[in-house]
């Protein structure tokens, strides 16, 4: 507003150096500043001019510009996952009308100031190795004026994608048959990651899942089981090694009925049954096979000929299927205790005086040969071969005890005492006949 003895004319306003012309309303001009987004004081005077061109100009003013509109943030990353040992960047796109000052995220505790790149606000944030934890975090936008804009709180999900370490690691190794099996493995991880053991599948081994002890769930065979064994945390990663577990069998049998010394008749069958055990089939055997057989699943010993009187010495062995062996030597003695039998029998004679005597007698033996004798005689004889039995001279009329007997080769004998008789029922015969 100003005041002249003659009309006014005109006013102009210096902003910042730049003139501007004003409104005039009967003697009341009007400019309307428009202020920047900008703190900066805006400095100005005013000049007015009458119509005779007069001017006066005002004094410098001050106008000091505030701001009270906070900042706004327009585009955040938001919920999203990151990795163990890895960064996981988050990105924050935000406006002012005066501008953006600095740009804040807090997360586990502590304030960090985001790095502007290009039009974005960008941090990363550094995933711990050994935690798979939830990350929260906010931000905050901050303009010159002091004014701010504050995020919700979004959170990273963290994942691992490292494998487990072995710490006991599986290894390949050798079981005796019919022992129970047992070896334990250990992986290590992430101190907040349990870990699950497995094996492939398997009718014989299991594993517990969570101690990672290996056993055998069975009685297991003779043979290599290959098993892959397996370590997996709960984010999926996993370490696997395959191991050979080998059973085997290096004990021999045991006998359960063992083999023995047996004394067996001439001409009699034989027959031993012998048995051991072992946790694998069984064959027996014999080093004899001319004379004896072994059945080699039953265990039975059989001659398998006639067999003469003797000593046979039999090394009797149990095998398993693995080839362990278990032997004993045992003597078969084959005696003959029978004495010979008669097939001729020797028999009582009578004979005329004077008549050649022969009998022949006869006996049958397994011992062979049969031989044939009598007790002493003057008289008689007999022929140790045949058995004929013969008078060596004449022989008065008479009785005549004879003892005959026969003797196999292992010295058995049968005796029997017969008599020939010498009678005379012949007459005289006339040499010189009387005559008339």
């Amino acid at each position: 507003t100003g005041a002249d003895n003659i009309e006014l004319n005109n006013a102009v306003i210096t902003i910042d150096g730049t003139e501007y012309d004003m409104t005039k309303e009967n003697d009341d001009f009007n400019y309307t500043i428009d202020v920047p987004h900008d703190l900066a004081d805006i400095v100005y005077n005013v000049t007015i001019f009458d119509t005779s061109s007069n001017d006066v100009t005002s004094s410098t003013y001050t106008i000091s510009v505030t701001d009270n509109d906070a900042p706004t943030i327009d585009e955040l990353t938001s919920d999203t996952t990151g990795t163990t040992g890895e960064t996981t960047t988050i990105e924050v796109n935000a406006s002012d009308n005066i501008g953006i000052v600095v740009v804040n995220i807090t997360y586990g505790g502590e304030e960090h100031v985001m790095t502007l790149d290009g039009n974005s606000y960008t941090h990363g944030i550094d995933v711990p190795e050994n935690d798979v934890s939830v990350i929260s975090y906010y931000v905050e936008v901050f303009d010159a004026a002091g004014f701010n804009d504050t995020s919700a709180t979004y959170f990273v999900t963290v994942t691992d994608n490292d494998d487990p370490t072995w710490v006991t690691e599986p290894s390949d190794e050798t079981v005796e048959l019919g022992t129970a099996y047992s070896q334990t493995v250990e992986a290590s991880d992430l101190a907040t990651m349990p870990i699950t053991y497995s094996i492939s599948t398997s009718s014989e081994y299991e594993i517990d899942s969570n101690t990672g002890e290996i056993t055998n769930k069975t009685y297991v065979d003779v043979g290599e089981y290959d098993l892959n064994v397996t370590s997996a945390d709960s984010s999926g990663n996993s370490i696997s090694k395959v191991i050979t577990i080998e059973v085997e069998d290096t004990v021999a049998p045991e006998w359960v009925t063992e083999p023995s010394d047996e004394t067996v008749e001439l001409g009699t069958a034989y027959s031993q049954t012998v048995e051991a055990s072992d946790l694998q089939d069984v064959s027996y055997g014999l080093n004899d096979t001319t004379n004896y057989n072994v059945d080699s699943v039953s265990g039975e010993i059989t001659n398998t000929t006639y067999v003469d009187v003797g000593e046979y010495d039999l090394n009797v062995t149990a095998t398993d299927e693995s080839g362990n062996s278990l032997g004993k030597v045992i003597t078969i003695t084959v005696e003959d205790t029978v004495a010979p039998t008669w097939v001729t029998e020797p028999l009582d004679e009578t004979v005329e005086l004077g008549t050649a005597y022969s009998q022949t007698v006869e006996a049958s033996d397994l011992s062979t040969p049969v031989v044939y004798s009598m007790d002493t005689s003057s008289e008689y004889e007999i022929d140790a071969d045949s058995g004929e039995i013969n008078n060596k001279t004449y022989v008065d009329v008479g009785e005549y005890d004879l003892n005959i007997t026969a003797t196999d080769d292992e010295s058995n004998s049968v005796s029997k005492l017969i008599t020939i008789e010498v009678e005379d029922t012949v007459a005289p015969t006339w040499v010189t006949e009387p005559v008339n």
